[in-house]
């Protein structure tokens, strides 16, 4: 059974699905199950959640102590904003057991200072914040079909929406 979507109420403002996420749906793949009496994490995302989330205040602080207390030992991957999740909190999540490791393309703190507690925990691997390879065909085809749309009329689906903060 499919989790409900979160509304724009919830905070959340995204679709919480493991493909989900564009430039005017953001996910966070560590969403649990809505519709679970225990609030356990979907099966699907309980040994890898990934948070993916632009930066506005919707998202700041999203991936809460309590959202970590529904998992048993994952692997959390950051790859969105780092505002998404408190050091504080994923520190207190990996001294519970609730997070077994963590991979960090973003921090919190940016860039990461050098006394910070994450370079100490060997269950935290930070990545130089390069999620993805960009490769120049790819923008070269973005810029074009930005561009098509354009000429069309048609508003480009990679426009940022500044409305929403993304």
């Amino acid at each position: 059974m499919r989790s409900p979507e979160p509304s724009p109420s919830s905070g959340i403002g995204s679709r919480a699905s493991a493909g989900a996420g564009t430039p005017t749906t953001p996910s966070t793949s560590c969403s649990p199950r809505r519709d679970a009496p225990d609030a356990r994490p979907r099966r699907a995302w309980r040994r890898r959640p990934r948070a993916r989330t632009p930066h506005t205040p919707q998202t700041a602080g999203l991936i809460t102590p309590e959202l970590l207390r529904a998992f048993d030992g994952v692997h959390l991957l950051n790859i969105g904003r780092g505002s998404a999740i408190r050091t504080d909190t994923l520190l207190d999540a990996i001294a519970t057991g609730h997070v077994r490791h963590a991979t960090l393309d973003v921090t919190e703190e940016e860039p990461l200072g050098a006394s910070s507690p994450l370079w100490r925990r060997p269950e935290i691997t930070v990545t130089p914040h390069v999620s993805g390879l960009t490769l120049s065909s790819d923008v070269v085809a973005g810029l074009d079909a930005a561009l098509k749309a354009i000429r069309a009329g048609v508003r480009p689906a990679s426009a940022v929406a500044l409305d929403r903060g993304y």
